[in-house]
C-alpha cells in the first residue's frame, strides 16, 4: 500500500528545471492608442511542482537581456531600469486549482527591489498561465517618459509555460 502511495505520488507530480516557455508584456502610454509591449522566447529558469488538482514550489528566474521591445535603444533602456539584475519569483505557498484557476502568492524581485505580490494562474489543457498587473510606482520606480509620452503606471505581465 504504501508503494502504491509513492508510486501514485510519483506520476500525479511533474517537477521541471527548464521550460518551454515565454513572457509578453504590455504597458499603455498617456498618448491614445500608443503602447509599449515586449517577449521574451527564451526558455526561462523555472522550477515546479503541479498535480491535476495543484501548483506548489513555483521559481522562476529572468536575465533582463532576454526581454526585448522591437527596438534596441529601448531595450538598453529597459535593462536600465531594471538595473540588469535578475527578474525572480518564488513562490511561498501553492494554490488549489478551482476551475483552472488559482491565486498563488509569492516574491517578486525587479531591479533589486523585493515585493510580496499574488499572481493569478491559469491552466487549461496543455499550458499554464501566470498572470499579473504590476505596478511601477509600487516598486518604487519613477513612470518613464521620453518627449511628452508617459507610460501609465500598469504593466500587464503574461507568462506561459507548458
Amino acid at each position: 500500500m504504501r508503494f502504491l502511495l509513492i508510486y501514485l505520488t510519483c506520476i500525479f507530480t511533474i517537477s521541471a528545471v527548464q521550460v518551454k516557455g515565454s513572457l509578453e508584456f504590455l504597458v499603455k502610454t498617456n498618448v491614445p492608442g500608443m503602447s509599449v509591449s515586449g517577449y521574451s522566447n527564451i526558455p526561462l529558469i523555472l522550477k515546479y511542482e503541479v498535480s491535476d488538482q495543484a501548483i506548489k514550489n513555483i521559481k522562476f528566474s529572468l536575465n533582463p537581456k532576454l526581454l526585448k521591445t522591437g527596438m534596441d535603444l529601448r531595450d538598453d533602456h529597459l535593462q536600465e531600469f531594471l538595473k540588469n539584475k535578475m527578474i525572480t519569483f518564488t513562490g511561498l505557498k501553492g494554490c488549489k486549482f478551482q476551475n483552472g484557476k488559482c491565486e498563488l502568492s509569492g516574491k517578486l524581485s525587479l531591479a533589486g527591489i523585493e515585493r510580496e505580490i499574488i499572481l493569478s494562474i491559469v491552466r487549461n489543457d496543455k499550458h499554464f498561465y501566470l498572470l499579473y498587473n504590476l505596478s511601477l510606482t509600487g516598486f518604487g520606480f519613477d513612470l518613464p517618459n521620453f518627449a511628452g509620452v508617459t507610460v501609465k503606471d500598469s504593466v500587464e505581465i503574461k507568462f506561459k509555460f507548458e
